[in-house]
């Protein structure tokens, strides 16, 4: 797989502003005492990166991520969970995206 940019995430990149825009919405929900109704509608879990390390981060993607993009087959599922490191999950996952791509391009 292609080496991860030097910068890291572009300036440009959507998810980091919308990350953002959720967080806010979160902290002022929480402020006016709606923080649990919020969490009812919205899929959003504040992290404190102070405390929640980028290893981790990388180890949950590892495994969300197959939830959106979802395996060949279903008998699929259980060897991705078997695998033992999360960069090999990581990588099996970018090459299921790359699979999608070429299907729906």
């Amino acid at each position: 797989p292609p080496a991860p940019e030097a910068g890291g995430w572009p300036v440009d990149f959507e998810l980091a502003k919308m990350g953002a825009q959720l967080r806010e919405r979160y902290e002022a929900a929480q402020a006016d005492g709606e923080g649990d109704s919020f969490s009812s509608w919205v899929h959003f879990v504040p992290v404190d990166h102070a405390h929640y390390s980028a290893r981790r981060r990388a180890q949950r993607l590892s495994y969300a991520v197959w939830g959106v993009i979802g395996v060949a087959t279903d008998d699929a599922v259980q060897p991705l969970l078997e695998v033992g490191s999360t960069s090999d999950r990581l990588r099996r996952a970018l090459v299921r995206m790359r699979e999608i791509m070429q299907q729906i391009g």
